[in-house]
């Protein structure tokens, strides 16, 4: 099975599509089951989600709260779209991918890779030697099953850098980049951010497929230099942004995650990601 592939030559052009999505003509998009409140959304809104997004070949989860990993493949299956799981509580990766293999069942076609953990070494819950470990450690319980499926660490794009052995012991290399926390760069210059920060990562990372797994640009937050929060921004954003991933980013996300909680740390943007004009891509 392979993930979106993005191979960059310079001067930084994408090969015309992904070998998972030979199609593809849209990005991935990222996407967290949960209402305002924090409770679980239930099967039947998953699957209306899901329909409203129907064109775009992959969705990005999270974790395995809420049953996530049977309802998204349920609602992902009949509208062609692959997923990309994730494992966020790390405490029991063991008994995370068990739950996994529990829950996808017989569904292993519809699964393009499993990213443990989300920015976990750029905020202090992990040391890379420990994520390297549980990387191994969840591949090898996954080949034991007799399943045969990518598994990775999704981290910032500057800790991927710091820290390259985590990208090495993944079978691709995995980076979250968000131009706008970045106060020098404007809406209109995301992608030239982009393409310099995944110029780092590719030297970071030699002989690494690069997989942009989380990017876009906020509509409401606090000013902060030249990142500006708001719909035309947003739509700009994206526009500049796509140009560099095409098909084989991954966005956050169609839906605002009201049930996150705003801090001046993201400058009180964290809840407000959602993409009003999907017809950017």
């Amino acid at each position: 099975m392979q993930l979106y592939q993005l191979l960059l030559l310079l001067p930084f052009t994408l090969t015309a599509a992904s070998p998972l999505h030979p199609r593809a003509t849209k990005p991935g998009l990222a996407y967290s089951p949960y209402n305002a409140d924090g409770s679980c959304k239930k099967p039947e809104q998953v699957t209306a989600d899901l329909n409203k997004l129907k064109g775009f070949p992959l969705i990005r989860s999270y974790g395995t709260s809420c049953d996530q990993v049977k309802t998204i493949i349920a609602a992902a299956k009949p509208i062609g779209m692959k997923v990309m799981l994730g494992i966020y509580e790390l405490g029991d990766v063991s008994k995370e991918i068990s739950k996994i293999i529990a829950d996808v069942g017989g569904n292993w076609g519809s699964i393009d890779s499993i990213s443990i953990g989300n920015e976990h070494i750029h905020n202090g819950a992990i040391s890379p030697g420990d994520l390297v470990a549980k990387i191994s450690a969840a591949r090898k319980q996954l080949k034991d099953a007799k399943i045969n499926t990518k598994v990775v660490a999704t981290d910032t794009f500057d800790a991927i850098i710091k820290y390259p052995g985590v990208c090495q012991a993944s079978d691709f290399a995995s980076v979250n980049i968000h131009p706008w926390f970045d106060p020098n760069t404007a809406a209109s210059t995301a992608g030239q951010f982009m393409k310099n920060q995944i110029a780092r990562v590719e030297k970071a990372c030699p002989g690494k497929t690069i997989v942009v797994a989380e990017t876009g640009w906020p509509w409401k937050g606090d000013t902060h230099g030249k990142a500006v929060a708001g719909r035309q921004q947003q739509e700009t954003a994206l526009k500049e942004i796509v140009k560099v991933t095409g098909s084989t980013g991954i966005f956050l996300g169609p839906f605002d995650d009201t049930w996150k909680k705003d801090n001046p740390g993201s400058f009180n943007a964290e809840k407000w990601w959602g993409i009003a004009n999907l017809g950017v891509f």
